[in-house]
Protein backbone atom coordinates (compact mmCIF):
# COMPACT_ATOMS: atom_id res chain seq x y z
CA UNK A 1 0.00 0.00 0.00
CA UNK A 2 0.96 3.31 -1.31
CA UNK A 3 1.93 6.49 1.07
CA UNK A 4 -1.07 8.91 1.04
CA UNK A 5 -1.00 12.23 -0.32
CA UNK A 6 1.28 14.64 1.48
CA UNK A 7 -0.94 18.01 1.70
CA UNK A 8 1.57 20.66 0.72
CA UNK A 9 0.74 23.57 2.62
CA UNK A 10 2.60 25.77 5.61
CA UNK A 11 3.82 23.43 8.68
CA UNK A 12 2.42 25.34 11.77
CA UNK A 13 4.69 23.72 14.35
CA UNK A 14 8.33 25.24 14.70
CA UNK A 15 10.17 22.11 15.69
CA UNK A 16 8.59 20.09 12.61
CA UNK A 17 8.88 22.74 10.42
CA UNK A 18 12.65 22.71 11.09
CA UNK A 19 13.06 19.11 10.98
CA UNK A 20 11.18 18.89 7.37
CA UNK A 21 13.64 21.81 6.51
CA UNK A 22 16.83 19.74 7.02
CA UNK A 23 15.50 16.84 5.51
CA UNK A 24 13.82 17.91 2.46
CA UNK A 25 16.95 20.49 1.81
CA UNK A 26 19.46 16.90 2.51
CA UNK A 27 16.90 15.90 -0.24
CA UNK A 28 17.92 18.53 -2.96
CA UNK A 29 21.01 18.24 -1.93
CA UNK A 30 21.28 14.66 -3.09
CA UNK A 31 19.07 15.32 -6.42
CA UNK A 32 21.85 18.08 -7.17
CA UNK A 33 24.71 15.92 -6.74
CA UNK A 34 22.96 13.05 -8.80
CA UNK A 35 21.45 15.34 -11.87
CA UNK A 36 25.69 16.99 -12.06
CA UNK A 37 27.50 13.74 -11.94
CA UNK A 38 24.25 11.94 -14.31
CA UNK A 39 24.50 15.11 -16.57
CA UNK A 40 27.79 16.87 -16.19
CA UNK A 41 25.80 20.06 -15.27
CA UNK A 42 26.92 23.11 -13.18
CA UNK A 43 24.70 23.43 -10.11
CA UNK A 44 24.37 26.22 -8.25
CA UNK A 45 21.56 26.05 -5.44
CA UNK A 46 20.33 28.82 -2.87
CA UNK A 47 17.72 28.42 0.18
CA UNK A 48 16.75 31.51 2.04
CA UNK A 49 14.67 30.28 5.33
CA UNK A 50 12.06 32.48 6.98
CA UNK A 51 14.58 32.16 9.89
CA UNK A 52 18.31 31.44 10.15
CA UNK A 53 21.47 31.78 8.02
CA UNK A 54 20.74 31.36 4.04
CA UNK A 55 22.41 28.30 2.27
CA UNK A 56 24.40 27.75 -0.81
CA UNK A 57 25.23 24.47 -2.36
CA UNK A 58 27.27 24.09 -5.41
CA UNK A 59 27.94 21.11 -7.53
CA UNK A 60 31.15 19.85 -8.38
CA UNK A 61 32.93 21.04 -5.83
CA UNK A 62 35.45 22.30 -8.66
CA UNK A 63 33.69 25.33 -8.70
CA UNK A 64 32.24 27.90 -6.22
CA UNK A 65 28.67 28.77 -5.77
CA UNK A 66 29.77 32.20 -6.79
CA UNK A 67 31.48 31.29 -10.12
CA UNK A 68 28.37 29.37 -11.42
CA UNK A 69 26.32 32.41 -10.43
CA UNK A 70 29.18 34.60 -12.10
CA UNK A 71 28.63 32.02 -15.58
CA UNK A 72 25.18 33.02 -15.20
CA UNK A 73 25.46 36.01 -14.65
CA UNK A 74 27.91 37.16 -17.91
CA UNK A 75 25.37 34.16 -20.17
CA UNK A 76 22.33 36.93 -19.24
CA UNK A 77 24.51 39.90 -21.12
CA UNK A 78 25.36 37.49 -23.66
CA UNK A 79 28.96 36.58 -22.83
CA UNK A 80 30.79 33.41 -24.09
CA UNK A 81 30.37 30.79 -21.16
CA UNK A 82 31.13 27.49 -23.35
CA UNK A 83 34.93 27.88 -22.02
CA UNK A 84 35.79 24.43 -20.35
CA UNK A 85 35.29 24.24 -16.45
CA UNK A 86 39.41 24.86 -14.70
CA UNK A 87 40.59 23.63 -11.34
CA UNK A 88 40.42 26.56 -9.35
CA UNK A 89 44.16 27.86 -8.35
CA UNK A 90 45.15 29.26 -5.02
CA UNK A 91 44.08 33.29 -5.93
CA UNK A 92 40.61 32.42 -7.06
CA UNK A 93 40.11 30.41 -3.56
CA UNK A 94 41.20 33.37 -1.51
CA UNK A 95 39.73 36.03 -4.16
CA UNK A 96 36.20 36.92 -5.05
CA UNK A 97 34.07 36.16 -1.79
CA UNK A 98 35.87 32.37 -1.99
CA UNK A 99 36.41 32.77 1.71
CA UNK A 100 36.91 29.62 4.34
CA UNK A 101 33.07 30.50 5.12
CA UNK A 102 32.03 29.12 2.28
CA UNK A 103 34.22 25.78 1.78
CA UNK A 104 32.91 24.97 5.78
CA UNK A 105 29.37 25.93 4.66
CA UNK A 106 29.93 23.24 1.66
CA UNK A 107 31.31 21.25 3.62
CA UNK A 108 28.62 21.46 6.67
CA UNK A 109 26.04 20.54 3.93
CA UNK A 110 27.73 17.20 3.04
CA UNK A 111 27.47 16.01 6.35
CA UNK A 112 24.09 17.43 7.24
CA UNK A 113 23.33 15.53 3.95
CA UNK A 114 25.22 11.72 5.30
CA UNK A 115 23.71 12.08 8.57
CA UNK A 116 20.04 12.71 7.57
CA UNK A 117 19.87 10.25 4.21
CA UNK A 118 21.03 6.59 4.06
CA UNK A 119 24.66 6.22 2.73
CA UNK A 120 24.00 3.17 1.09
CA UNK A 121 21.23 4.96 -1.50
CA UNK A 122 24.49 6.01 -3.51
CA UNK A 123 26.26 4.14 -6.18
CA UNK A 124 30.00 3.51 -6.65
CA UNK A 125 30.08 6.69 -8.73
CA UNK A 126 27.97 8.74 -6.00
CA UNK A 127 30.21 7.71 -3.53
CA UNK A 128 33.51 8.27 -5.78
CA UNK A 129 32.24 12.02 -6.75
CA UNK A 130 31.32 12.56 -2.94
CA UNK A 131 34.66 11.88 -2.01
CA UNK A 132 36.02 14.14 -4.30
CA UNK A 133 34.24 16.85 -3.10
CA UNK A 134 34.73 16.53 0.37
CA UNK A 135 38.91 16.14 -0.24
CA UNK A 136 38.82 18.97 -2.48
CA UNK A 137 36.98 21.41 0.20
CA UNK A 138 38.95 20.09 2.95
CA UNK A 139 42.02 20.78 0.74
CA UNK A 140 40.57 24.19 0.32
CA UNK A 141 40.09 25.22 4.06
CA UNK A 142 43.63 23.82 4.84
CA UNK A 143 45.03 26.22 2.25
CA UNK A 144 43.37 29.12 3.81
CA UNK A 145 44.24 27.80 7.32
CA UNK A 146 47.66 27.87 6.26
CA UNK A 147 47.45 31.54 4.89
CA UNK A 148 46.04 32.82 7.69
CA UNK A 149 48.43 30.69 10.67
CA UNK A 150 51.32 32.48 7.97
CA UNK A 151 49.74 35.66 7.70
CA UNK A 152 49.83 35.49 11.71
CA UNK A 153 53.18 34.70 11.61
CA UNK A 154 54.35 37.54 9.58
CA UNK A 155 52.40 40.23 11.79
CA UNK A 156 54.32 38.67 14.93
CA UNK A 157 57.46 38.18 13.37
CA UNK A 158 56.90 42.45 12.08
CA UNK A 159 56.19 43.07 15.52
CA UNK A 160 59.01 41.13 17.05
CA UNK A 161 61.92 43.41 14.62
CA UNK A 162 59.67 46.66 15.74
CA UNK A 163 60.36 45.77 19.74
CA UNK A 164 63.94 44.89 18.16
CA UNK A 165 64.65 48.54 17.20
CA UNK A 166 63.39 50.20 19.99
CA UNK A 167 65.09 48.47 22.19
CA UNK A 168 67.77 49.11 19.90
CA UNK A 169 67.33 52.99 19.66
CA UNK A 170 66.49 53.01 23.62
CA UNK A 171 70.34 51.20 24.16
CA UNK A 172 71.55 53.70 22.23
CA UNK A 173 70.07 56.64 23.96
CA UNK A 174 70.99 55.40 27.40
CA UNK A 175 74.49 55.21 26.30
CA UNK A 176 74.54 58.74 25.07
CA UNK A 177 72.89 59.62 28.05
CA UNK A 178 75.54 58.02 30.14
CA UNK A 179 78.61 59.63 27.99
CA UNK A 180 76.82 63.48 28.46
CA UNK A 181 76.40 62.32 32.69
CA UNK A 182 80.34 61.23 32.26
CA UNK A 183 81.50 64.54 30.62
CA UNK A 184 79.67 66.63 32.34
CA UNK A 185 80.91 65.22 35.85
CA UNK A 186 84.44 66.00 34.13
CA UNK A 187 83.86 69.53 33.44
CA UNK A 188 82.88 69.80 36.91
CA UNK A 189 85.76 68.24 38.18
CA UNK A 190 87.97 70.09 36.35
CA UNK A 191 86.62 73.48 37.05
CA UNK A 192 86.78 72.18 40.75
CA UNK A 193 90.67 71.71 40.57
CA UNK A 194 90.90 74.63 38.61
CA UNK A 195 88.90 76.85 41.44
CA UNK A 196 91.10 75.20 44.12
CA UNK A 197 94.57 76.30 42.33
CA UNK A 198 93.72 79.89 41.56
CA UNK A 199 92.56 80.00 44.99
CA UNK A 200 96.06 78.65 46.04
CA UNK A 201 97.61 81.13 44.07
CA UNK A 202 96.21 83.74 45.18
CA UNK A 203 96.40 83.34 48.64
CA UNK A 204 100.49 82.53 48.11
CA UNK A 205 100.89 86.32 46.47
CA UNK A 206 98.73 87.88 49.13
CA UNK A 207 101.17 86.29 51.76
CA UNK A 208 104.31 87.43 49.48
CA UNK A 209 102.40 90.97 49.83
CA UNK A 210 102.30 90.86 53.46
CA UNK A 211 105.93 89.20 53.79
CA UNK A 212 107.43 92.74 51.35
CA UNK A 213 105.30 95.30 53.48
CA UNK A 214 106.66 93.65 56.63
CA UNK A 215 110.25 93.74 55.29
CA UNK A 216 109.64 97.38 53.78
CA UNK A 217 108.68 98.09 57.30
CA UNK A 218 111.73 96.53 59.28
CA UNK A 219 114.27 98.63 57.27
CA UNK A 220 112.53 101.46 57.35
Amino acid sequence: MGRGKIEIRRIENASSRQVTFAKRRAGLVKKALELSILCDAEIAMLIAPSSGKPFNFASPATRSFEDIIQRYMNYKVGKDIFGQPKEPTNNDWFQGGKSITTHYEALKSICMFLRSENINVLDTNELNHLENQMNIYLGRVREQKDKMLMDVLEELNSIERKIQSQNKDIKEQVLQTQKTVHEVKARIAGSYVHTRDFLGISQLRHYQQDENIRNELLNH
